[in-house]
């Protein structure tokens, strides 16, 4: 009888332990901490196969703003900013146009606190396919999103999902330690799906990697540059914690490179530099500091 009794309990026990085992070497492919920042560039074609073709390119950048933490679950707050534009040819009248789309939105992202802790949004497939965060919590083939996951030998992680009650679209994320999502595909699984999307990440502020906050990149600051909105001349002030090598570059809106500000490697302290904008169009711009694997971003705006 102790025999059968402890044969049950065993069998018990080590597929438990084996769970625990493979949880040991999961990592945080999701880092999620109020003021961490991501920014895409998307590009997407699409077409009515009849009517019209077109096209369409911009940024998307996710902040989180705030967060709600309950015993079995966190609600992430996320603000997204959206700048988009887009190409329409239309086949019968050979017309072409072009609009741009500027807006911002707030959703939420749930974090369960359980096993590798799922990720999904309280939204529909439909409303959210083409964002670089389509994940509901409906996506079940091949796997759902977590938050912890075992990664390949670069840090990373690749799989295919789908939403099965829309079924039209899959999404092929890739996933990087201590970074968040690097990029998404979303390609037509059906006939008559409109659209092919990818979005890749261009700018990141990671303030804490994983659980840790031995991690927090504390020391390293970049400053909303004054004034702003400035023609033709503003300043942009940063400090570092350390002497160290650093770049600040400069992007346009649709995450191009435009020019190189700061390159080199300076002293400790608070550094300012000014940066003269009179041969570039009005518009808005990103600011970027890279040092020591720290990105920072701030936006700025130049009117003529």
């Amino acid at each position: 009888m102790y025999t059968k009794l402890f044969s049950i309990i065993f069998a018990m026990i080590v597929p438990f332990y084996n769970v625990l085992s493979q949880q040991d070497t999961l990592v945080d492919v999701f880092p999620l901490t109020v003021g961490n920042e991501w920014t895409y560039q998307g590009q997407t074609s699409f077409s009515d196969l009849e009517e019209y073709t077109g096209s369409s390119v911009g940024t998307s950048t996710f902040t989180i703003i705030d967060s709600i933490a309950y015993a079995d679950s966190t609600i992430w707050k996320f603000k997204d900013r959206t700048f988009f534009t887009f190409w329409i040819h239309y086949i019968y009248t050979n017309i072409d146009t072009s609009f741009s789309i500027v807006d911002t939105i707030y959703f939420d992202m749930i974090e369960l606190h359980f096993g590798r802790h799922q990720l999904y949004r309280l939204e529909d497939q439909s409303s959210i396919g083409s964002d670089p965060f389509p994940f509901t919590r409906s996506l079940t083939e091949t796997t759902m999103v977590y938050r912890f996951c075992s990664v390949d030998s670069g840090d990373t992680i690749q799989y295919q999902t789908r939403d099965p009650n829309s079924g039209c679209f899959v999404y092929t994320p890739t996933f990087k330690k201590g970074i968040g999502l690097m990029k998404i595909k979303t390609e037509p699984a059906c006939i008559g799906a409109p659209y092919d999307i990818e979005h890749h990440l261009i700018n990141s502020v990671i303030n804490n990697i994983g659980k840790s906050s031995n991690n927090v990149s504390t020391g390293y600051r970049l400053n909303q540059n004054y004034p702003n909105p400035f023609n033709p001349a503003t300043t942009i002030e940063y400090n570092l914690p350390h002497r160290t090598y650093l770049t600040l570059h400069l992007f346009d809106i649709l995450g191009r490179e435009v020019t190189t500000i700061v390159e080199g490697t300076q002293e400790r302290g608070t550094h300012q530099v000014t940066l003269t904008m009179s041969n570039l169009p009005s518009g808005v711009y990103y600011y970027q500091l890279v040092a020591n694997n720290i990105s920072l971003t701030k936006k700025l705006i130049y009117l003529k």
